[in-house]
């Protein structure tokens, strides 16, 4: 039997997956045609935020490191990403966006950013000041979990 407190979190997960479900593009003229995979999107989305070494890159895909190598060659050979030396060790190659991939990143930020608008649109003040209070626990309790890492 599950507790009260499991069922909860297995109807937020639910709903966070139906609500992602949601918030993916109308229509190809909304995303790019770069066809990226879920990997490479990933990628892309954590090299967003800073360049990363190979290591953390395949940490964060919980992949192998040759797995991770590949996957960054395909993302070079589209333009997205490229191979720069680690200023504080010769011997490490970082990774990090390309102008291009930074482009396609802001748009796709963009895009999420006009979903999540027009679905506010959808709610009364009331409504969502509820949301936005959920969210905030949510992101301190996320926030707790990466201090205790």
């Amino acid at each position: 039997m599950q507790t009260l407190k499991e069922q909860l979190s297995e109807r937020l997960a639910d709903l966070v997956e139906r609500i992602s479900a949601q918030m993916r593009p109308e229509s190809d003229e909304e995303w790019s045609d770069l066809e990226l995979t879920m990997p490479q999107f990933r990628t892309i989305c954590l090299l967003g935020r800073g360049s990363e070494r190979m290591g953390n890159i395949a940490g964060h895909l919980t992949t192998s490191m040759s797995s991770a190598t590949s996957m960054i060659d395909r993302l070079v050979d589209k333009g997205l990403v490229e191979r720069a030396p680690d200023a504080s060790d010769r011997r490490v190659v970082t990774c990090q966006l390309t102008s291009r991939g930074r482009e396609e990143m802001d748009r796709f930020l963009r895009i999420n950013q006009l979903r999540l608008t027009r679905m506010a649109g959808r709610l009364t003040v009331e409504e969502l000041q509820t949301v936005v209070d959920a969210m905030e626990i949510l992101w301190s309790a996320a926030q707790r979990g990466c201090d205790e890492s």
